[in-house]
């Protein structure tokens, strides 16, 4: 087995005994929801969390997600939400832990995700509906240019 793999199971084992790092506990609730319950209302699914610091699971290799990222800003206090969605979870988050930004800390951003069953453009519809929803609900948004998109494919996309 390739060394890569096993050292993905090693992470994987060590987040399930350090307990789980939850986006509802930090983030401020709006409505009632935090961000992680309102991507699993949107999305219709149980969430995944990726602890800071830690990667994604296996099993979410290849499979289209949408995704919350917590992300705190260098001088502490509030934290802001970033929404995405992707077909490679681990490559992504790991693009968003290099971002270079004087004001947020990316390195120290914790997500959430669900995979969507129905592919891309389902994942595309998904994250511009949440984008949408947590704007309307208050959250602190990095980014709502994703949440005006309305042409999500067709089904092979």
């Amino acid at each position: 087995m390739p060394q890569a793999i096993i050292d993905r199971a090693h992470s994987f084992a060590a987040q399930s005994e350090m307990g789980s790092y939850s986006l509802g506990g930090t983030l401020k609730t709006h409505g009632n929801l935090t961000a992680r319950e309102t991507l699993e209302k949107v999305c219709g699914g149980n969430s995944v969390e990726v602890p800071v610091g830690f990667e994604p699971p296996p099993f979410l290799e290849g499979k289209s997600c949408v995704y919350v990222l917590e992300v705190p800003f260098r001088s502490g206090g509030a934290r802001m939400v970033y929404v995405g969605e992707t077909d490679n979870l681990r490559e992504r988050i790991n693009r968003h832990r290099e971002r270079g930004d004087l004001e947020l800390d990316w390195m120290f951003l914790g997500a959430s995700a669900v995979p969507v069953q129905g592919g891309k453009s389902d994942a595309r519809r998904f994250e511009s509906i949440l984008i949408n929803k947590m704007g309307e609900a208050g959250f602190n948004l990095i980014s709502v240019k994703d949440g005006r998109n309305s042409n999500f494919g067709g089904e092979n996309e």
